[in-house]
């Protein structure tokens, strides 16, 4: 992995803010319920981003330490002003968090940005006896096979080395992840649940999605313009585009 990559959303932190997809409510208010939560309950949010979810807990009166390592992409969070949320500007593996004193830690969309196995130790220490690490992650769902097949011809033309299109983590990694709470031994057994929400976006936000990606903000500019073109004269004639997401979470305990 390129080390730029982790934070190269930095260059696209108000564009990321505004087409990215957020998360459902439902989500947030069984997390309160699935962890026991109270109001003002400590959750460290790990690679907050722009607060997509920040603003999710906040909205609960739980009181949030969020670490978010890209600069840019602190500052939207900053400017949110959510209330009972502490911004820190610095990697997970860096963050200054009291052990012991978190009910929750939850990491949104950026588990496959932290180093692990530490990051469940220090996972592990942060949380109080009985708390509880939340992984969750969009993954796409039912988008039109025929218009996936042709989107990928232009990736097979520009941008070969880019397996995808439509941004959405996949099933696969969320599998690796119960493999290595399961290792770690410093969990109890994780539970999974699923929430469907979307969103209709215009072409046009359609293809600033994509260039949220960060393995596209690697390409090279002119390569990555090609690519996008090419893309955004594929959907524009089709006025929109139905975005449909499963958002999995991934609960364990802590031991």
């Amino acid at each position: 992995m390129d080390e730029r990559q982790p934070t190269i959303f930095g260059e696209v932190a108000d564009l990321y803010d505004r087409v990215r997809p957020g998360y459902p409510d439902h989500l947030f208010k069984d997390l309160t319920e699935l962890c026991d939560l109270a109001p003002a309950s400590h959750v460290v949010e790990v690679g907050a981003g722009t607060g997509k979810a920040t603003a999710g807990l906040a909205a609960l009166g739980l009181r949030v330490t969020a670490i978010e390592p890209s600069k840019p992409m602190a500052d939207v969070l900053q400017a949110r002003a959510l209330p009972g949320v502490q911004v820190q500007v610095v990697r997970f593996e860096d963050a200054e968090v009291d052990p012991g004193q978190a009910s929750l830690v939850l990491c949104a969309q950026a588990w496959h940005w932290v180093q692990r196995p530490l990051a469940y130790t220090r996972t592990h220490v942060m949380l109080e006896p009985g708390g509880h690490l939340a992984l969750v992650a969009n993954r796409r769902h039912e988008f039109p096979d025929d218009l996936l097949r042709r989107i990928r011809s232009h990736y097979a033309r520009f941008a070969p080395g880019l397996e995808e299109s439509v941004p959405g983590s996949d099933a696969n990694r969320q599998a690796e992840w119960v493999e290595e709470i399961e290792a770690s031994g410093l969990f109890g057994t994780t539970v999974s649940r699923d929430y469907l929400h979307g969103s209709t976006v215009s072409p046009s936000d359609f293809v600033d999605l994509l260039a949220t990606q960060s393995d596209h903000r690697l390409l090279p500019r002119e390569q990555l313009d090609a690519l996008l073109d090419a893309i955004r004269s594929e959907v524009e004639p089709l006025g929109h585009i139905d975005l449909t997401y499963d958002c999995h979470l991934l609960l364990a305990r802590r031991t």
